[in-house]
């Protein structure tokens, strides 16, 4: 592993590891989601992965995708989904379809977010009734970040986010009807992702190192800090340049 010139908020009960390259990045999240899956298929039969989209999590579902398990007992959700056709290049389903969910993935069972509703209200119910098809908690949530520390599609500064945040509140997902990145979306809530054994956050780069860092030391209200403050055990940051 680098020396690094930064290191967590002493005190912090959250795993933080430094990963010298993407590819051991890649390696160790794909070694840990597949070591969860596994315990969990032999304990009750069955396992549940919940990912993100984006461009930095593929190399991981490249990895993930050749692991030996018994993938006919996983199930494989999304924390988010831009509200576009599963076809489309932006989707988040085709990128997991496309690159998880292949070789010796091929067989788990895909929860799909995404119905054929004008909006992304309008399919609220269809994706909690997806999202109910799934055990739970979740074995494994594997989350990103983005700069502005957003996770899942939960931005900074929109009523959507400070309900999807609120763990009073019961629902599984909130839409996002006004396009944030040049997509209406819907995602999960806090209250859903915190049903979980592990959550697993993968970033990339040094600017989400120290909106990470802020989050962990308390001297932030980014929605990756609103979490923390629910979730200390059990939650993992893995990062790399």
């Amino acid at each position: 592993m680098k020396t690094m010139l930064e290191r967590p908020p002493s005190g912090t009960q959250v795993r933080w590891t430094d990963c010298p390259d993407r590819a051991s990045w890649a390696d160790r999240a794909a070694d840990k989601i597949a070591e969860l899956l596994d315990a969990s298929i032999a304990s009750r039969s069955v396992a549940s992965l919940v990912v993100a989209g984006g461009t930095t999590p593929r190399p991981i579902f490249d990895r993930l995708s050749t692991m030996p398990l018994d993938w006919a007992k996983v199930h494989v959700g999304l924390t988010d989904e831009r509200w576009v056709r599963s076809s489309h290049v932006d989707s988040n389903e085709h990128l997991v379809r496309h690159a998880l969910l292949r070789n010796e993935a091929s067989v788990a069972k895909f929860h799909s977010l995404y119905s054929n509703r004008s909006r992304p209200s309008g399919g609220l119910s269809e994706a909690e009734r997806s999202l109910n098809s799934m055990p739970r908690p979740f074995d494994v949530v594997l989350l990103g970040m983005g700069t502005d520390g957003h996770f899942a599609s939960l931005f900074p500064g929109l009523p959507e986010t400070r309900a999807g945040l609120d763990i009073r509140n019961p629902a599984l997902c909130v839409a996002v009807d006004k396009p944030q990145n040049g997509y209406a979306r819907l995602s999960l809530t806090a209250t859903a992702l915190l049903h979980s054994r592990l959550i697993l956050v993968a970033i990339a780069g040094r600017p989400k190192r120290t909106v990470a860092f802020q989050a962990l030391a308390g001297t932030s209200d980014a929605p990756i800090a609103t979490l923390l403050s629910h979730r200390k055990d059990d939650l993992e940051f893995l990062w790399t340049e």
